[in-house]
């Protein structure tokens, strides 16, 4: 099996209002991507899902049985490739 992945919200969201009231912070744009895009550009082949706060639906169930890989949503950035 590969290894999955998990983008997630955490308690410091609140941080970024009134720019988070209305979408998940992964989904805030840095220059022309957004935060998810940057992260999925640097591991390809991991499959993530979204966790997010119960206002957007709390997301999917965090996968089981393999390798999983925690991001945390807020992340600018992650190597020099970005």
């Amino acid at each position: 099996m590969g290894i999955s992945g998990v983008i997630y919200e955490d308690g410091e969201v609140e941080r970024l209002e009134p720019l988070t009231s209305l979408r998940p912070v992964y989904d805030l744009r840095c220059g022309v991507r957004t935060l998810k895009e940057r992260v999925q550009m640097n591991f390809p082949n991991v499959k993530f899902v979204e966790r997010t706060r119960r206002l957007f639906g709390g997301g999917k169930p965090i996968p089981n049985g393999s390798q999983t890989l925690f991001v945390n949503g807020r992340v600018l950035s992650l190597g020099t490739s970005l």
